[in-house]
């Protein structure tokens, strides 16, 4: 059985790249690029790893965060990875008392990310 991704990314440019990458490496992999839909997405799907962004819009800098809080309320399972160029020693802070399990500072490789993807797919989940 293929493990199930969710990138939430608002660039259409990376976006495309980590599902491509990561469809490429044999993962099942969905994609929302505003904070509406990937609740929409969150809320019909589990999901094994979330990959979100920290700022979806230009209007707030954290909606990231409350893609995290929203996965911690439904699922202590699901996997997340912050990917962001936005980051701040706040910000990170907050997105790990939130329970994220990686944060990872644009730019990267793409193989950084998917190496993360895999370490925390093959990881023990905690209880």
């Amino acid at each position: 059985m293929s493990n199930r991704i969710l990138i939430v990314e608002d660039d259409p440019t990376l976006l495309f790249a980590l599902q491509d990458y990561l469809d490429h490496s044999g993962y099942v992999v969905d994609t929302a690029s505003e904070l509406a839909e990937a609740y929409a997405m969150l809320m019909n799907m589990p999901y094994d790893v979330v990959i979100t962004d920290m700022r979806l819009t230009p209007v707030r800098s954290s909606e990231g965060l409350d893609v995290i809080e929203f996965i911690r309320e439904r699922s202590m399972m699901t996997r997340v990875v912050v990917l962001t160029g936005h980051a701040t020693s706040m910000a990170e802070r907050e997105a790990r008392r939130l329970g994220v399990d990686r944060f990872i500072r644009k730019p990267v490789p793409l193989s950084v990310v998917a190496d993360a993807v895999s370490q925390l797919i093959h990881a023990e989940v905690p209880c």
